[in-house]
């Protein structure tokens, strides 16, 4: 059952909800608004139907994640541009290791770009404990 209840009698099928929501979680079926499983009840439908017909009918309780230990480590983004590594990357790190050793946790680097393969023992260097490559021709720029 979704979290969001539609009085029918006051929407007008304006479809502002199904361009607002993120999720998309809004469609007209038969000639009425309905709403399928992917609705999270965050409420920008509500915020934005000028009819008032949304309402929260209750909140979602978040799923906790069953073993935080795996949600461990300390990350830094290494920022690229035309396959150099951007000089406060390497700051982030020195304080993310800094960090990591507090906690007793990985330092670890996140990569994104086309051809930077090169680029990890550089990293590698400046303390990051595992490095996370994307290497796509679609990232080139």
């Amino acid at each position: 059952m979704p979290p969001i209840d539609i009085n029918k009698g006051l929407c007008n099928l304006c479809e502002i909800c199904i361009k607002k929501c993120p999720f998309d979680a809004f469609e007209i079926k038969d000639g009425k608004l309905t709403i399928n499983e992917k609705c999270t009840g965050c409420g920008i439908c509500i915020k934005n139907c000028p009819t008032k017909a949304l309402s929260l009918l209750f909140r979602p309780k978040r799923k906790k994640p069953s073993d935080l230990d795996s949600y461990r480590g300390v990350w830094v983004f290494a920022e690229q541009s035309h396959n150099c590594i951007a000089s406060v990357s390497f700051e982030l790190l020195g304080a993310g290791r800094a960090l990591a050793d507090k906690l007793g946790v990985e330092l670890c680097a996140v990569l994104l770009g086309s051809g930077i393969s090169k680029m990890e023992k550089e990293l590698a260097s400046y303390g990051a404990d595992k490095i996370y490559e994307i290497d796509n021709p679609l990232l080139k720029d």
